[in-house]
C-alpha cells in the first residue's frame, strides 16, 4: 500500500536564523546576510548556497557559506574562530520559527578572495538541520 504524502510544511528562513543566533554569540559584530556596499570590518555574512528537504519534508538540510572581514589577519582568526565555535555549539538554538537540531562543519576557515587591500577575509561552509517550531 503506497504511503500518502505528508503536508507541505513551510520552512523558516535559515539565514534569519542563524545571523539572529551569532548576533547573540558575537556582541556588538555586525553579522548581516547581505552586505552593504561598503564593507566596515569587522563583518560576518551568512548566506545558504543549498540544501535540501530531508527525512519526509520534515527537516531542512541547509548549507551555509560564512564569511568574516576584519582589519587584521589576527583579528579576523579570531572573529572567525569565534563563529566556528558558535555553530558548532548551534544544535538546540530556536528562533524566528525554526530549531536547529543538527550542526557540522563542511569547510573549515580558509582565505577567500578580497578586493579591498586594507581588509582581510576568511569563510568557512558548514550545515544545519533545521525544523520548524
Amino acid at each position: 500500500m503506497p504511503v500518502p504524502d505528508l503536508p507541505a510544511v513551510t520552512f523558516p528562513d535559515v539565514e534569519l536564523i542563524v545571523t539572529a543566533y551569532l548576533r547573540t554569540q558575537l556582541g556588538t559584530v555586525p553579522v548581516v546576510s547581505i552586505l552593504p556596499a561598503t564593507v566596515v570590518a569587522p563583518v560576518v555574512r551568512v548566506r545558504r548556497t543549498g540544501g535540501a528537504w530531508k527525512f519526509g519534508k520534515r527537516l531542512d538540510e541547509a548549507r551555509l557559506d560564512v564569511d568574516c572581514w576584519a582589519t587584521s589577519p589576527v583579528a579576523l582568526n579570531t572573529l572567525i574562530a569565534s563563529v566556528r565555535t558558535a555553530l558548532e555549539a548551534s544544535a538546540g538554538h530556536a528562533a524566528e520559527g525554526g530549531l536547529i537540531t543538527y550542526s557540522t562543519e563542511l569547510s573549515g576557515p580558509a582565505w577567500r578572495p578580497e578586493k579591498n587591500p586594507e581588509l582581510y577575509r576568511k569563510g568557512l561552509t558548514h550545515q544545519l538541520l533545521i525544523r520548524p517550531t
